[in-house]
């Protein structure tokens, strides 16, 4: 090294390990240099490698290169997962329905989005056992949260899929075709998912009706088919403004038409009947997304959700030797929400989230009355309904670490108010309860590595209606049954006690569960009271 002479130099010798030295020399020897041991390097490191991570919530796997992600869509990719099963289209985690389906932050207003995503386009998958304390108290299953892999500046990719079904007696069914594309320009996101489905199944059935007053047995076997064909796309783009603010929004349009047509027939001729029923259904969901990060790690999420659904139906009934009858309805919903949610760090081992959120929805039933068309057998509804409810919720959490022990405890304020009006003479019909709903959620390694947990979780829950529960609508599935709903209901409630053993790192696990509910909703079956042969289903409260 060149110095110039007299001149002053600070010397820093550093090396892994071991204490910087800094000298004051000048030109020529500095003699010998002692380094001292720096006895916050760690001699040694353990690299344990696992794609799972648990916490008090659940656990977060990473799929990236897994052989889970070969030659399946992300549908069918999911029930690998530890805990999670899929039972008639349905997903649980734990037994329990999923609440929600996340990708890349934004709620899934159909799961059939996923059977267009191969399951390699995966990162990472956050599964929840149970509902947040942040969510709606009606929602217990936990939730599952997916996240891409990001595209290369200026790059994107994609899939397209197909798929049919073939059943031996009657052909083709359930055929799907669609597509997804993700890419990436500069800082802006933009993913499109679409599909189209085609579906014609056919069933058959048959019941025995036992009339002991007239001591008369009816052999009855009805043939039903279903024609009907749909078109979703969801299209969503994210904006990252900076490092600190991102901004998003996500549209989303269905479109289904299903026709029906259900034939019964018997060994008595007379009781033959038909119903036919022509169904259009159009959804449409808007949500805008901002999120902000400030100082001291704390962090702002504010969503908006915008949902409409709108349908028309058009029936026709023929029964034995009656003249044909016909009804027309037609039916809206429509939903609003706002939430705000912030994230607080406390300290390295504990975070505070906290926040608020208020959706208002509105459904409206319209029969339309067509003269000389009723039918002796088939009563419909002529009345027309307007059913709308209210819920504001607020909320705080902590999650974090005390020793071992990975804990996440919340509590949920959240107010409830359903109204059911006859739109003719104005009849109202108020419902409104309150629910304080806390939720404990504790996970505790068993061994130094994480290969075995504990987890032991709490949740109370505050149900919503069902809307289909409380409607007036009287839906035929053949001549001799009808559903209708009951406005009368209430909100249901339950605690929930989860409890779990995982062994070897997730490998085998051992989940208990215990539930108690109030109010809870079945569907009562009852005999009409104006003609002995027809049965109807009306959902009724259980006390306790």
């Amino acid at each position: 090294m060149t110095v110039k002479q007299n001149m002053e130099y600070l010397l820093q010798i550093s090396y892994l390990g071991y204490k910087n030295v800094d000298r004051v020399c000048k030109s020529g020897s500095i003699g010998s240099i002692s380094m001292a041991v720096d006895s916050k390097f760690i001699s040694e490191t353990k690299v344990i490698a696992s794609r799972i991570k648990q916490d008090a919530n659940g656990y977060t796997v990473h799929l990236r290169g897994s052989d889970i992600t070969k030659g399946k869509q992300s549908s069918d990719a999911l029930v690998f997962l530890p805990g999670v099963n899929k039972e008639e289209g349905s997903y649980k985690i734990n037994g329990l329905l999923v609440s929600d389906i996340y990708v890349d932050g934004v709620k899934l207003p159909s799961y059939d989005e996923l059977g267009n995503i191969p399951a390699d386009m995966i990162d990472n998958v956050k599964v929840n056992l149970l509902a947040g304390s942040n969510q709606n108290a009606a929602m217990t299953g936990g939730t599952i949260e997916i996240f891409l892999r990001q595209p290369i500046d200026g790059g994107y990719y994609g899939s397209l899929t197909g798929e049919g079904t073939s059943y031996p007696s009657y052909g083709f069914s359930n055929e799907k075709t669609g597509g997804v594309v993700y890419g990436r320009y500069k800082n802006l996101s933009i993913y499109d998912n679409l599909s189209f489905d085609f579906n014609q199944p056919q069933e058959k059935a048959r019941q025995t009706i036992f009339d002991h007053e007239a001591g008369s047995v009816t052999d009855i076997e009805d043939k039903i088919k279903y024609r009907g064909w749909g078109v979703k796309n969801r299209l969503s783009l994210t904006q990252q403004i900076n490092a600190k603010n991102s901004i998003g929004g996500s549209y989303y349009i269905a479109t289904d038409k299903l026709n029906t047509s259900s034939f019964t027939s018997s060994q008595d001729a007379s009781v033959q009947s038909t119903i036919e029923n022509r169904n259009h259904y159009l959804d449409q969901e808007v949500t805008l997304k901002s999120t902000s990060a400030f100082v001291h790690g704390t962090t702002l999420e504010c969503v908006g959700d915008f949902f409409n659904r709108s349908s028309s139906t058009k029936s026709g009934y023929l029964y034995a030797n009656m003249e044909p009858a016909k009804s027309e309805d037609k039916s809206s919903l429509n939903m609003y929400k706002f939430s705000v949610d912030l994230n607080t760090p406390i300290s390295r081992k504990a975070v505070f989230k906290y926040g608020a959120s208020i959706q208002y929805i509105t459904s409206e039933y319209t029969p339309k009355e067509t003269a000389g068309t009723t039918s002796e057998r088939f009563n419909t509804s002529d009345t027309a309904v307007r059913t709308s409810g209210l819920t504001p919720l607020a909320y705080v959490s902590a999650m974090g670490q005390i020793w071992k022990l990975m804990y996440s405890a919340g509590i949920n304020f959240q107010f409830n108010r359903i109204i059911y009006k006859v739109l003719a003479n104005g009849a109202t019909s108020t419902s409104n309860q309150f629910g304080i709903n806390p939720q404990l959620q504790m996970m505790m390694p068993l061994d130094k590595v994480g290969k075995n947990a504990l987890m032991l979780n709490y949740k109370r829950t505050l149900d919503d209606i069902p809307y289909a529960a409380i409607s007036s609508v009287i839906n035929w599935s053949d001549a001799y049954n009808y559903t209708v709903g009951n406005p009368d209901l209430k909100s249901p409630s339950a605690d929930i006690v989860m409890a779990g053993l995982s062994l070897l790192r997730n490998t085998l696990n051992f989940t208990a569960l215990y539930a108690r509910s109030r109010n809870s909703i079945y569907w009562e079956t009852r005999q009409s009271q104006t003609v002995a042969d027809v049965f109807y289903t009306i959902p009724v409260n259980l006390s306790g």
